[in-house]
């Protein structure tokens, strides 16, 4: 008998709806539909949709943990005036991550996009 053979028999079946990755979908779609570009994420019904927004998700939790970091540390940087050029490399380096070129790109066009 194979690995794969022994945990294929052993394994407690679930279904999706009771699964981890539903439950993270549950508990935190909220954050999609907040966010204007991934709002249609947030009415996923079918398993691969909501994979496909869990990943979502994970990547605007990460981006959101990120910049409170930055910005918790970006206030001891501002108070060290020989911390300015980590500063200023931090402030170039975020403002050219997609998400702040998308809201550059609106505040200039408008809402069309």
């Amino acid at each position: 008998m194979t690995l794969y053979q022994l945990l294929a028999d052993n394994q407690a079946p679930t279904s999706f709806d009771h699964g981890d990755e539903m439950a993270f979908y549950n508990r935190y779609s909220y954050k999609l539909s907040d966010n204007e570009p991934f709002a249609y994420l947030s009415k996923m019904v079918d398993s691969f949709g909501i994979i496909r927004a869990n990943i979502v998700l994970r990547a605007i939790m990460n981006k959101e943990e990120i910049e409170k970091e930055f910005f918790a540390h970006s206030k001891l940087l501002e108070k060290n005036p020989e911390l300015t050029p980590m500063k200023e490399f931090m402030d170039n380096v975020t403002s050219t991550l997609p998400f702040h070129l998308y809201e550059l790109l609106r505040k200039t066009i408008g809402a069309a996009i």
